[in-house]
């Protein structure tokens, strides 16, 4: 992907993340916020997250309840960064400070009792049958760094009241070995993906989120919604050509229904689950989501020029044979209409002749149901319904076929009594 429009107006990190994040650590967020930021490859590579995913989500009753204490888990984190080797023999015997060496016997039982509890709730009591046998083997790896220290052994003693100097030198070694070859950060690595992962498989099952099928010919979603939505409209779109035009009136929920389109296509490329009950979704080289309209004041745009460079960007990945997914939000409405008209049938039409994209374009120019390539059903066209009751608009956020000409403008400045008003104003004497 070679730019980012589809984090900024799909508002990745600022809506979408919290959807998904019950991690307990900013470092297991870091990985999540790039799980969902960054696409995939490739097919099989969607397919390969999507198994992993499916192994948590299986063992959801026992991740249900995944937690642990923030500020215990710094502390331990915090102190195995600065255990540097073993504790030395003679340190231990001539601590003057009862305090001192208290304080570093309690470090090393809050480790014991920290990490043995990850190890005996999570990690070694996951049920490793469902995972890939590549994620297998991680999950493996961090049980046996784990049992190499004998935590078992070490709460025992805990338990018992017989944990002192002796546990912490023989606890400090073998820190100080496992440290030495690496492995303690290969252990963090995998635990914060191991908690990414937790949190979306926690978030997916508690949403009824689903895993759609990727690589398909046509796009196709059933019962899709934006999970920022209280009470959201579920709609179905299925889309076997490469241009969709959307109508509707404004106010409509144009905007959100693109924005759940672009979603659900997005997450699907991170082989995440997205809000639907079902779906077949293409594989995509780039994607391009172009609906927070904004001037570019940094580099001297304007919002027409802004939209030309993004159509520009999208129409060279075309030519160097890139399979694109692009939406445009109101495609040109920085110009006149009548220019609007022109270049839009002309996008149309150049558009409709590219092999294996998908682009979506709102508009309101009720001119394209004249031009050739719409008469000739080059393109798919939908609708948001909206229902007129007593003079005035009720948005069903429906998703239905054809054009809408329903024009609210009017309707809504008469019903407010804006027409009366006007014709009341005093004349210039």
């Amino acid at each position: 992907m070679t730019i980012n429009h589809y984090i900024t107006d799909l508002n990745i990190v600022t809506d979408i993340l919290p959807v998904f994040n019950y991690t307990n650590n900013r470092f297991s967020e870091q990985v999540l916020t790039g799980l969902l930021t960054k696409t995939l490859p490739s097919t099989t590579h969607i397919i390969e997250r999507q198994q992993i995913l499916e192994g948590f989500v299986k063992n959801y009753r026992l991740l249900q309840s995944y937690n642990y204490a923030k500020a215990e888990f710094a502390e331990v984190y915090q102190f195995l960064q600065q255990v540097e080797g073993p504790v030395p023999n003679h340190l231990l015997t001539l601590f003057t400070n009862k305090i001192e060496q208290q304080v570093l016997i309690s470090r090393y039982a809050q480790f014991v009792l920290f990490l043995d509890r990850l190890l005996q709730k999570w990690i070694a009591a996951i049920n490793r049958t469902f995972f890939p046998n590549a994620y297998r083997a991680d999950l493996e790896a961090m049980e046996q760094l784990l049992t190499f220290f004998d935590l078992r052994h070490y709460a025992e003693r805990l338990k018992e009241d017989r944990f002192g100097t002796k546990e912490v030198r023989q606890l400090s070694q073998k820190i100080a070995a496992r440290k030495q070859d690496g492995s303690w950060n290969l252990f963090w690595a995998r635990f914060f993906l191991f908690e990414a992962y937790t949190s979306i498989s926690i978030s997916i099952v508690r949403r009824g989120f689903t895993f759609p099928v990727p690589g398909a010919k046509a796009l196709m979603i059933r019962d899709l919604y934006h999970p920022l939505l209280k009470e959201p409209v579920k709609n179905d779109i299925h889309i076997t050509k490469q241009v969709c035009l959307l109508t509707g009136p404004n106010m409509a929920g144009k905007s959100t229904l693109l924005k759940s389109i672009g979603l659900c296509v997005f997450l699907a490329h991170t082989g995440l689950a997205i809000p639907a009950s079902f779906a077949e979704i293409p594989f995509f080289d780039h994607i391009s989501i172009f609906i927070n309209h904004r001037d570019d004041l940094q580099n001297g745009y304007s919002h027409f020029m802004y939209e030309i460079k993004n159509l520009k960007e999208v129409l060279q990945q075309t030519a160097d044979g890139k399979r694109c997914f692009s939406i445009f939000d109101e495609l040109f409405k920085g110009t006149n209409q009548e220019d609007a008209l022109a270049i839009t049938t002309a996008t149309i039409e150049g558009l409709s002749r590219t092999d294996t994209s998908c682009f979506l374009i709102s508009t309101h120019l009720h001119a394209l149901k004249e031009t050739p390539a719409i008469a000739g059903n080059a393109a798919h066209v939908y609708h948001i319904t909206c229902v007129i009751e007593n003079g005035r608009p009720t948005f069903t956020y429906k998703l239905g076929s054809g054009w809408s000409d329903l024009r609210i403008g009017r309707l809504l400045f008469e019903a407010e009594g804006l027409y009366e008003l006007l014709n009341k104003q005093p004349t210039s004497g």
